[in-house]
Order: C-alpha cells, then sequence, then structure tokens
C-alpha cells in the first residue's frame, strides 16, 4: 500500500466518511449526506484528514468510467 492510500486509508477510518455516506444514500437522505460532505470537506480542525478525503474523492472521479 502507497503512502498516499495509507493516508486517505487513515482519513476515512477517522471520519467514517464512506460508511456514513453510504448509509445516508441508502436511506435517501440527501440532506444528511450533504452535511457529511461538509463536515469532512471543510474541517478546519483536522485539515489533513480533510484534504486526504478530498483528494480520495478526486481520485474517485478520475478513474470512475461511469462518469462521462
Amino acid at each position: 500500500m502507497t503512502l498516499k492510500y495509507r493516508w486517505i486509508k487513515t482519513a476515512d477510518e477517522f471520519y467514517d466518511g464512506t460508511n456514513r455516506a453510504r448509509d445516508s444514500l441508502f436511506e435517501r437522505n440527501r440532506t444528511e449526506y450533504d452535511q457529511i460532505i461538509t463536515e469532512i470537506f471543510w474541517d478546519e480542525a483536522e485539515p489533513i484528514h480533510s484534504y486526504f478525503m478530498k483528494a480520495c474523492t478526486i481520485i474517485y472521479i478520475i478513474f470512475d468510467r461511469s462518469i462521462d
């Protein structure tokens, strides 16, 4: 595992972001989803974790072939 993916994994575990976002989307709760994204992406208390969660999102978008 490369260092960058280790940082992304650590950030995701810190926020439990993937699980929380997935659960809110399964429940079709867009308001909760938006709150989770705001909490994670604009976290001034833990900017390093926030940075890697943003980076993870960008990596996902770049490599997701279903997005055209």
